[in-house]
Formats: structure tokens, C-alpha cells, sequence
């Protein structure tokens, strides 16, 4: 388990900056985006969880660099994947890297210290991921008689779920624990521990597991009821790492609800 980096939490949220803007503060209906229109039409809110997805994999607004959605972090080297990627090969004997980047030797080495930048980047994305996800559900809560709204909020929480899952699992749940119902400001986010956060990973995936689209019927790239299930199944599968209990029966069950559907070995 990664020893946790200390970090400043932001409670705001960089909305959208991949839209087109201009010097104009007149335009706030025609290509601006900002709080008063980052939601005009159904199209916003598919745009919005385009951006949740997209934070899995792009570094920024703009590519293929500037507009880093992480301030004082080398854009380049602070994408979620690779870093997530990284912190679980690299400590494991899996994966020798030749070049001597920053932070890279000292996770090969199993000599990382809090001051680790590669440490650092992911709980940064962690939170930043979450904090998004939270914007989404927010705007979306009051939405969800609408049939499409309601799925693109399931996915969303899906998509808080998968990040929540990473701080429990690189940092033993030792992260801030905010949802929906803390608004951005101000304030520090009170830090959670692994068997809260494993007991709300839980309860969140089981609530939106019939709220998404059915196994494999969703489009290319975006996450089902299959993704919600085998996020569960890894959750029941590490359960002794993470709080101590087995959970294995758990386990084995999801993982037959994932072959009885659409998927096979």
C-alpha cells in the first residue's frame, strides 16, 4: 500500500474548458461556457460525462498539451492511467522502465517516500476525478425522471466509484471523502478510512447496477451494468486486503451474474 502525499484540496471544479470562449463577456449564450449555461440542453450533459470519461485518459483542455487540468504537475507525466499504471507495475517487479524519470527509481526500487511526484500526481486525479463526478450528479440530481439524464447520472456515480476504488486501493482509503452533498468552497474535506470508503464503494455499486444500461448494450467506451459489477467483483476479491474480511462467496456470485449476461471465458 502507498503511503499517502499530503496535498491542498481544491473544492472547485475546472468546468468544461474545452469549449471555444472569447474576450467577450457579452457572449455568454453564443460559445462561452460557465455556471449560468455549462447546462443548456440535453447535448450539455453528455459533453460533461464526455469530460468524467475523458479524465481517465487526456491531461488537459486542449491537446496534446496545454490547459493542464492539474497546476504544478508536469502535464505530460500526469495522466491517470499511466500513473495508475505505474504505481501498481513498478512496485510489483512487473515492469522494469530504463530512463531514470522523476519518481520512476524510487517506485522501482520500493524506496518512495511521501515526497514521490508520480504518489502525488495520482491522488491529485483521484480527487480531481471525483470532484467532476460530484459536479455531474449535483446538476443531474433533480433530472432523473428523464430516462437518459437518469443513466448519465448512474454512470456517473459508476465513474465515482472507480476513482474511490483507486484511493482505497493505492492509499488505503486514507483520501478526503466529499459527494454531492458537500458543495464546492472552501473547506477542508474530512479524510475517510478504508472500511468506510470499501462499505460506500459497495453500496454505491450495487444501487446503480439495474440503474445502467444493460450489459453490453451501451455505446463503445462508456460503462454498464457489467463495468458496475466487475468493479464489485474486485472490490469482494480484495476485501481482506482491504478491511479484513472475506468476502469471497460475495465474489463469486457477481462473477456469475457477469457470465450469465453477455460475457464469456
Amino acid at each position: 500500500m502507498l503511503k499517502k502525499y499530503t496535498v491542498h484540496f481544491i473544492g472547485t471544479i475546472i468546468v468544461l474548458g474545452f469549449f471555444g470562449c472569447t474576450d467577450d463577456l457579452d457572449n455568454i449564450r453564443t460559445n462561452n461556457v460557465n455556471s449560468a449555461n455549462a447546462f443548456d440542453g440535453p447535448d450539455s450533459y453528455l459533453r460533461f460525462l464526455g469530460k468524467i470519461y475523458a479524465g481517465l485518459s487526456v491531461t488537459g483542455q486542449q491537446g496534446p498539451t496545454g490547459q493542464g487540468d492539474l497546476i504544478g504537475f508536469d502535464e505530460g507525466a500526469s495522466q491517470y492511467s499511466r500513473n495508475y499504471f505505474n504505481l501498481n507495475e513498478f512496485t510489483a517487479d512487473a515492469v522494469k522502465w530504463r530512463f531514470g524519470d522523476s519518481g520512476v527509481r524510487e517506485l522501482l526500487e520500493n524506496t518512495w517516500t511521501p515526497d514521490n511526484g508520480i504518489i502525488s500526481v495520482m491522488y491529485n486525479r483521484i480527487i480531481f476525478q471525483v470532484t467532476q463526478a460530484n459536479e455531474f450528479i449535483r446538476q443531474t440530481s433533480g433530472l432523473l425522471d428523464d430516462p437518459i439524464i437518469s443513466q448519465y447520472n448512474a454512470e456517473a456515480r459508476f465513474l465515482r466509484a472507480l476513482s474511490y476504488y483507486h484511493g482505497l486501493e493505492l492509499f488505503g482509503g486514507n483520501i478526503p471523502f466529499v459527494t454531492e452533498d458537500d458543495l464546492p468552497g472552501a473547506f477542508l474535506p474530512e479524510q475517510t478510512n478504508g472500511s468506510d470508503l470499501f462499505a460506500y464503494i459497495e453500496s454505491e455499486l450495487l444501487a446503480i447496477s439495474d440503474l445502467m444500461v444493460a450489459a453490453g448494450q451501451n455505446d463503445y467506451g462508456r460503462a454498464d451494468r457489467g463495468a458496475a459489477w466487475t468493479l464489485l467483483a474486485k472490490l469482494y476479491l480484495n476485501a481482506e486486503s482491504f478491511i479484513g474480511e472475506d468476502r469471497y462467496s460475495d465474489c463469486i456470485s457477481v462473477c456469475q451474474d457477469i457470465l450469465a449476461s453477455c460475457y464469456t471465458l
